[in-house]
């Protein structure tokens, strides 16, 4: 097990899930990038591309770096 690299990917996994929930609780005015990508792309469009870059992402990410620390891999081989 490399705990490097699962430290990060837990670190990782849990800003994604602070996102989705500051999200889901409707705390918006946290997120000053929401806004303009919401003008620029509107309302549905600007949210879906929000969860995807800030939730989604990240938490495939750190799933995957947990699961590759504990099969005891390098953050830089996952």
């Amino acid at each position: 097990m490399n705990l490097l690299t699962v430290g990060l990917g837990l670190l990782i996994l849990g800003y994604a899930i602070f996102v989705l929930v500051m999200r889901l609780q409707k705390k918006d005015a946290m997120f000053r990038k929401l806004g303009p990508m919401k003008q620029r792309w509107g309302e549905t469009a600007g949210s879906i591309i929000h969860y995807v870059g800030y939730v989604a992402i990240p938490a495939i990410l750190g799933l995957a770096l947990i699961l590759g620390g504990a099969m005891g891999l390098n953050i830089l081989q996952v």
